[in-house]
């Protein structure tokens, strides 16, 4: 009796080692593959019966002829069980990448050309040539005529002398007539000048001017009236004539 205790003591054991091993096989698989990633949030899954197996204890058969002992083998009984929801296992994406060793260069970006603004080319004024030099006898310089009647406003020479004032036309009306200056000698000899006296002369059309050859006396002829502008000796005479 004693020995039979022992064997079944013995074959405990030995089913009880075998168990644990292969829970220890189980452990290091799922830790290996790592953790399990269950479905996405929300998704219904649908409902499947899970079998439950129920693994009946070790039994012996006794041979009493022989002496002995022989284990059977347990047969797994299948229990039905209710509805039951299967976890469903996601397979991780596993990430690979290549480590390539070589003599290539480093791939440096092209330089891009630096673009320059189109700067338009500004025209220059135009340069005029410098006005001649004033030549002697010549009236090109002058900026007014001799015997033009001058509109703006210009300085009036002052040594001025009047004669027969008396006979000056009623109602007369100041006028600036453009004369030869009277310190200038004698024409085509120097380089000419002008300058400006005032006169009164009648509410009525001119009728023609007369200017000497020699650029120092003028006449304004309005008909019955004249006047006669005579410029020499640094002196302007104007003489009323009726």
């Amino acid at each position: 009796m004693t020995r039979r205790l022992a064997v079944l003591v013995a074959l405990c054991l030995t089913s009880a080692s075998q168990q644990a091993s292969a829970n220890d096989i189980i452990d290091f698989l799922r830790a290996v593959s790592g953790p399990q990633i269950p479905q996405h949030y929300g998704y219904q899954h649908p409902y499947a019966p899970a079998p439950r197996y129920r693994v009946p204890q070790s039994r012996f058969q006794q041979f009493p002829q022989q002496n002995r002992f022989q284990q059977v083998a347990p047969t797994p009984t299948v229990i039905q069980s209710g509805l039951s929801r299967r976890p469903v296992t996601v397979t991780r994406p596993r990430s690979s990448f290549t480590i390539t060793f070589g003599n290539q260069g480093v791939v440096r970006p092209a330089v891009q050309p630096v673009i320059q603004p189109v700067i338009q080319p500004v025209p220059q004024p135009p340069i005029l040539p410098p006005a001649p030099a004033p030549v002697r006898g010549s009236f090109a310089h002058l900026a007014h005529q001799y015997g033009h009647f001058v509109t703006c406003n210009v300085p009036r020479f002052a040594h001025v002398i009047v004669k027969d004032k008396d006979e000056m036309a009623p109602n007369a009306i100041p006028v600036t007539v453009a004369v030869r200056s009277p310190h200038l000698g004698r024409f085509r000899t120097c380089v000419e000048e002008v300058v400006y006296v005032e006169v009164w002369v009648p509410p009525c059309p001119l009728q023609r001017v007369r200017v000497s050859p020699c650029k120092t006396k003028i006449r304004l002829d309005y008909g019955r009236y004249e006047v006669d502008i005579v410029s020499r000796k640094g002196l302007i005479e104007i003489d009323y004539d009726n």
